[in-house]
């Protein structure tokens, strides 16, 4: 059962990015027109972001403390 649950906030989290992937493209059609080193900064502050958001996710899934032991 527990395994459904976990499977069940998935496709939540998954639903939820969704309007985030959506942002991205218009984040990336507005990166187009900006100079290229702001635009990698936009890009590294999305990536970092993104990174914080999946490793809070991991651990909201109880992966995390089963891999620490």
């Amino acid at each position: 059962m527990i395994g459904l649950w976990r499977l069940l906030l998935l496709l939540l989290a998954l639903g939820l990015l969704l309007p985030v992937l959506d942002r991205l493209i218009q984040i990336y059609q507005l990166l187009q027109g900006l100079s290229p080193i702001l635009a990698a900064v936009v890009v590294a502050v999305i990536l970092v972001l993104l990174a914080a958001l999946g490793l809070w996710g991991w651990r909201l899934l109880g992966v995390w403390g089963q891999s620490r032991g």
